[in-house]
């Protein structure tokens, strides 16, 4: 029955998920046991927008969300009123928050591939809430770097180190190289 022992998975959404969602919604109902990560990557350019989907969004499935991740434009994310629009939701920032971003968010999305070492660590020094690690759905090279930056994250912050997105290996073809990540 799909996702054996599986506590927490990723979505990404898109314009015609969020037309669909009534049906995405009970497919993942299905699913009782897993906390989902909804990421729109930034998909909602107005608060109209982004209240009017919020609004589908049964209290049952609501419940079951983890956090938001970059549902509105970074300029969006900048504005307190992105908190009252997705109530009751953690929200979670990705892709080089800006400060005003990253004063919004409860929850920070760090992909140690796509960016400097130091930017990576001076992101999650000064970021006081949860912290995810995730490979950027990569070559499984990219993936043992995620893998390391979260055992380093977890030494130093493991109170704030939630579940990381390791597991993306399976995502594209098999490499050559796949079975480092095994």
């Amino acid at each position: 029955q799909g996702l054996p022992g599986t506590k927490v998975a990723k979505i990404k959404l898109g314009a015609n998920d969020i037309d669909d969602w009534e049906e995405i919604e009970d497919l993942l109902l299905d699913y009782p046991s897993v906390r989902w990560r909804l990421d729109f990557n930034g998909l909602f350019t107005s608060f109209t927008d982004a209240a009017s989907f919020w609004e589908r969004v049964s209290p049952t499935f609501k419940s079951k969300i983890e956090f938001l991740e970059d549902p509105v434009t970074e300029s969006l994310m900048a504005d307190p009123a992105v908190s009252r629009c997705f109530a009751g939701a953690k929200i979670a920032v990705d892709r080089s928050p800006g400060p005003a971003s990253l004063k919004q968010a409860h929850v920070l999305v760090v992909k140690p591939a796509t960016c400097s070492p130091d930017y990576f660590f001076d992101q999650v020094t000064s970021f006081s809430g949860p912290i995810v690690v995730t490979s950027a759905m990569d070559h499984p090279l990219g993936q043992l770097t995620a893998l390391h930056a979260a055992q380093l994250v977890q030494k130093k912050y493991p109170q704030r180190l939630l579940e990381c997105g390791l597991c993306t290996q399976d995502v594209y073809a098999p490499h050559p190289q796949s079975d480092w990540v095994r």
